[in-house]
C-alpha cells in the first residue's frame, strides 16, 4: 500500500528535520525513494535518492550508501543505462566487502553479471557469475547457486557454446528462465521445434508460478528478472 506508506514517510521526514542525524536522514529518504519507485515515480525517487546521499556525505563504509547505489543502479538498469548502472554496482561492491555485508554483496554480483550481459561482455559476465556461486558456497551454505548457474549457461549459449550452455541448463528445467535460455541455444542449433516446446514450458510455469510481493531492502532470487 504505498500511498498509505507515502503519508507515513513524509510525516517522518517532517519529524526528523531538527534532530541533526544524518543516517536517520538518509533512512527516511532512502524509503521515500523506495516508495516513489513502487508509484513509478521513477524521476522523484532521483530526487530522494540524492538527498539521501548527501546526508551521509563522502563515509565510504557507510552502509546506506549500498542501499542508494544499489536501487540507483536498477533505476538505470530499468532505463537501459548500463554503463552507469554497472558503476554504481562497483561503487557498491566495494563498499560490501569493507563492510562485510555479504547479503547485500550476493545481489550486487549478480546483477554486476547481469549488467555485463547486457553490455555484451559474457566473458567477464562469466568470470562475475563463477564468483557469485564461491560466494554461495562460502558464506551462504549453497543457497541461492540456481540463479548464477542458469545465467552462466546463457553465458556460455552467447559465446556460442551452445552444447556446453545446453548442459548446464538442463538441470534447471523447473525454472521457467532456464528453459527460455535452453530455447534460445536450442533455436541457435537449428532446433526450432524442441525450441518451442521449451517456451511453451516456460509459460506454463510462469502461469502457475505463485509471486509474492518482496521488499525493497530484501533481494528476490525466485527470477533474475524480480
Amino acid at each position: 500500500e504505498y500511498d498509505k506508506a507515502l503519508k507515513i514517510a513524509k510525516l517522518a521526514l517532517l519529524d526528523i528535520q531538527d534532530f541533526g542525524d544524518s543516517n536517520l536522514m538518509a533512512d527516511v529518504n532512502i524509503n521515500l525513494a523506495c516508495i516513489m519507485m513502487g508509484l513509478e515515480r521513477i524521476e522523484e525517487s532521483k530526487d530522494y535518492f540524492k538527498i539521501a546521499k548527501e546526508a551521509i556525505g563522502t563515509n565510504i563504509y557507510n552502509t546506506h550508501l549500498i542501499t542508494i547505489n544499489t536501487h540507483q543502479a536498477v533505476v538505470n538498469f530499468i532505463y537501459g543505462n548500463f554503463s552507469e548502472s554497472l558503476r554504481l554496482v562497483n561503487e557498491s561492491r566495494v563498499i560490501c566487502q569493507n563492510t562485510g555485508r555479504r547479503d547485500w554483496e550476493l545481489f550486487v554480483l549478480f546483477l554486476s553479471g547481469r549488467l555485463l550481459f547486457e553490455l555484451g561482455d559474457y566473458k567477464e559476465a562469466i568470470v562475475i557469475f563463477s564468483n557469485g556461486l564461491n560466494h554461495c558456497d562460502l558464506y551462504f551454505d549453497g543457497e541461492n547457486k540456481e540463479l548464477f548457474n542458469i545465467w552462466l549457461g546463457r553465458c556460455w549459449i552467447y559465446l556460442k557454446e551452445l552444447k556446453y550452455g545446453l548442459n548446464i541448463l538442463r538441470d534447471y528445467e523447473m525454472y521457467s528462465e532456464a528453459l527460455y535460455f535452453a530455447a534460445e541455444g536450442l533455436f541457435f542449433q537449428g532446433e526450432k521445434n524442441s525450441a518451442l516446446k521449451r517456451i511453451e514450458s516456460a509459460f506454463e510455469l510462469e502461469r502457475d508460478r505463485t509471486r509474492y510481493f518482496c521488499s525493497s531492502n530484501i533481494a528476490s532470487w525466485e527470477s533474475g528478472y524480480d
